[in-house]
Parts: C-alpha cells; structure tokens; sequence
C-alpha cells in the first residue's frame, strides 16, 4: 500500500467587527462591508428597506445605524440567491421580522 500524500496545512483567519446601532457607516463603507454595489444599496433605501440617518441629496453623504448591515447583506442575499426584486426582498424581510417576533412570544409564553 502506498503511503498518502501530505496534505498541506491550512490556515484559515477570520476577522469579525462587533456591530451594534451605535457603530456608523457611510454609503461607501456599508456597499464595501455588506458587499452591495451603489445601486443595490440605493434601491433599498428607495424601498424604505434601509432608512440612513443621515440624510440628504447626495447618497454620498449619508450615514447609517450599525444595524443596517446584517439588514443588507441579508438583502443582498436574497436578491442574488433567489433572484428577488427589491419589493420582494421587502415583504419578506418584513415576514422574518414577524417569524422572529412570534417565535419569541411563543417562547416566553412557554409554548416553544
């Protein structure tokens, strides 16, 4: 029998950013960090998806809650992944949002 070759070792590194409503991002950081080009993330803002707070004409220029990002990358997902539309991605963004609220009020009705 022929002794296996040596798999070489690899090192995998992850990185993570602990996100919360106080961290803040421009346009540009959050298509950077949740992977959305400009016009993915301008339609979700259009849609009311995303609301920045900051505000203003220029995209550029707006600033986002911390808490936009899982909602995008979640967004971009489901655009991708399913081939959704932006008015899509928003009803079922909004069913999750119901699912977990119900889940959570049959768990602390004990009935979970």
């Amino acid at each position: 029998r022929r002794p296996e070759p040596m798999t070489p070792a690899v090192t995998l590194r992850i990185e993570a950013v602990l996100v919360d409503d106080e961290v803040g991002f421009s346009f540009s950081d959050l298509c950077q960090a949740s992977l959305c080009t400009p016009a993915q993330l301008q339609a979700l803002v259009d849609e009311g998806i995303l609301q920045p707070r900051v505000t203003d004409p220029d995209p550029s220029r707006w600033e986002f809650h911390g808490l936009s990002l899982p909602v995008a990358c979640t967004a971009r997902r489901l655009m991708l992944g399913l081939q959704l539309d932006v008015a899509a991605v928003a009803l079922v963004l909004d069913l999750m949002a119901e699912n977990r609220d119900l889940r959570a009020r049959l768990q602390r009705a004990g009935l979970a």
